[in-house]
């Protein structure tokens, strides 16, 4: 699984460099860089995840209760007023 992450990112990679220099070229490289930003979205994200959990219990993914209160007082009380 590793090597096929290691080229799927190669290939990703290869995708969203042609369009950039296609678009310095003066042509539509839009395409290009989107389908590299859609495989890394659809097809790498969930292969890595996959791979990274696959032998791990359910519990271990998911965040505590303290850490879930923790996260919402930081953005209740102190981000939120920041930002509004």
């Amino acid at each position: 699984m590793k090597k096929v992450l290691i080229v799927l990112i190669l290939i990703i990679v290869g995708f969203i460099s042609f369009g950039y220099i296609q678009k310095h070229n003066g042509l539509n490289g839009d395409k290009w860089i989107g389908i590299g930003i859609l495989l890394v979205t659809f097809v790498l994200m969930p292969l890595f995840l996959y791979s990274r959990f696959k032998n791990k219990e359910t519990r271990d993914r998911m965040l505590n209760f303290d850490l879930n209160l923790t996260i919402f007082i930081l953005f209740h009380f102190i981000l939120k007023p920041i930002f509004t």
